[in-house]
């Protein structure tokens, strides 16, 4: 018997052999669509190292094969064209690629037709794009400053009169312009005045301007009779006027108490807000004459009832009580308007009687 040593090198062979023998058939590689993730077993393309059946390879934008030439835009791939289109300028209004001129506002680019048409603000009155210069009044209306001037402009509310913002108007005999707006709110009821003349007193009344009920009257007149009786023919802005008679008593030639008469003339054709302002004005002239000296500055006198009118209206929730209260503050009359800038100067943020003291001690 032959004894046979077999050596390492032959060990690690055979081993080797074994491993071959028993290991499961190797497969070849498998190659996979990046887009459908299935296995590709014909042509393929290679782009950017990942395969795709060539009918898989597709423009982001259309959706179709691409073949020949590609633009790549963050991770996707386009056609020349559709990527052209893509990156484009568009306009933000109608959506259309800008190839001439543009218009830039706010990060975003306009066809100068869209910008004119869809973005400029266009004038409450002509409904014309405005362009340049134009004016907003305290409705927020915004129109061209040629209308000024040119249109009439409602002595209620301000506005200019014509069919786009007001629906056309109205035009007094005494000479006055009426928007529509403003006419269909107008109080012409005798009940209804006398009922506002109440309401307004008993305010005033909370106030701490204390009035009575019994010896103050309403009228309403027109423009014409209202400067007739006021005396103030060339103050065109007359809307109110207080008539104030005193009869003093005298007891052994000593005077015992002066009674007094009040009656308010209103301009007609107003509505119920500005009506209300007027009283508020007027009844204030009733309480000065009752309990303050005659000599009193008119400016003092104006501007003071301009001042409660003011307080009495600022917390009415009326839009129409913008333009009453701009028209007070803006008001550059030396009488009604700096003196009403004069007391509310001296007087807003005070309690009401600070200023019912200050007129009753006649400085």
């Amino acid at each position: 018997m032959i004894n046979k040593i077999i050596s390492p090198l032959m060990l690690l062979s055979a081993l080797i052999m074994l491993i071959f023998i028993f290991s499961p058939v190797m497969q070849a590689q498998i190659i996979r669509c990046f887009a459908c993730k299935e296995e590709i077993k014909g042509a393929y393309i290679i782009v950017d190292g990942n395969y795709y059946h060539a009918q898989h390879f597709v423009c982001k934008k259309c959706g179709k094969p691409i073949e020949g030439s590609y633009q790549k835009l963050l991770g996707d791939y386009y056609h020349p064209d559709c990527y052209e289109s893509e990156t484009a300028v568009k306009c933000a209004v109608c959506g259309q690629i800008i190839t001439g001129e543009m218009i830039t506002k706010d990060l975003k680019f306009y066809h100068p037709e869209c910008y004119k048409k869809f973005i400029v603000p266009k004038c409450s009155v002509c409904l014309e794009p405005m362009e340049g210069e134009y004016k907003v009044d305290v409705y927020g209306n915004k129109f061209h400053a040629y209308h000024i001037g040119v249109l009439d402009q409602c002595e209620i509310c301000g506005r200019i009169i014509c069919s786009a913002l007001t629906n056309g108007g109205r035009y007094y005999e005494d000479g006055r312009h009426i928007c529509n707006l403003c006419y269909e709110k107008v109080e012409y009821n005798r009940q209804n005045i006398q009922d506002l003349l109440t309401k307004v007193i008993d305010k005033l009344n909370q106030m701490g301007i204390r009035l009575s009920k019994n010896n103050i009257s309403v009228q309403v007149v027109d423009k014409n009779e209202l400067k007739r009786i006021s005396g103030m023919e060339k103050f065109n802005q007359l809307e109110g006027f207080c008539q104030s008679q005193g009869q003093t008593i005298y007891v052994n030639n000593t005077k015992k108490k002066t009674n007094f008469n009040h009656k308010i003339f209103v301009l007609s054709g107003l509505p119920s807000l500005n009506i209300e302002g007027i009283l508020a004005h007027e009844l204030m002239h009733t309480w000065a004459a009752e309990n303050t000296p005659d000599n009193q500055p008119p400016d003092v006198r104006e501007g003071s009832c301009n001042y409660i009118s003011y307080q009495y209206l600022i917390y009415s929730s009326d839009p129409d009580v913008k333009y009453l209260l701009l028209g007070m503050e803006k008001n550059t009359d030396p009488v009604y308007g700096q003196g009403f800038q004069k007391i509310r100067n001296k007087f807003y943020g005070k309690p009401i009687s600070a200023l019912l003291d200050y007129l009753k001690s006649g400085n």
